[in-house]
């Protein structure tokens, strides 16, 4: 067998538990008993974490050909549902953000 593909067969598994591990890390943060955090940090974070899978995503450049029917697709629609779904929260939650500090700027202006 191809070295690199040895090495990629060795290597990714590795990564992706690093990967899962940390992201479940950071989920942790979340615990209101344990910390305090303010939103907009949340949704800066949120949208660091979309960027770079879809980065990610990008470089393995998975073309048609090269994989079998259908199934590329169908992984395609799943992260490209998965990952607007994640834009539309962040959108929502950073215009009651924008909101909220409309108001707070309105009130000191009082």
């Amino acid at each position: 067998m191809n070295i690199r593909r040895e090495r990629f067969k060795r290597l990714y598994p590795k990564r992706l538990e690093k990967a899962i591990w940390s992201i479940r890390s950071i989920g942790k943060l979340s615990e209101k008993s344990n910390y305090i955090f303010e939103e907009d940090e949340v949704l800066k974070m949120i949208s660091k974490l979309v960027s770079e899978l879809k980065v990610t995503i990008a470089k393995f450049d998975i073309t048609k050909e090269t994989s079998s029917p259908g199934i590329n697709d169908e992984i395609n629609d799943q992260l490209k549902n998965e990952i607007k779904s994640l834009e539309n929260e962040f959108n929502k939650r950073n215009e009651l953000v924008l909101l909220e500090l409309e108001n707070i700027k309105r009130n000191l202006r009082i």
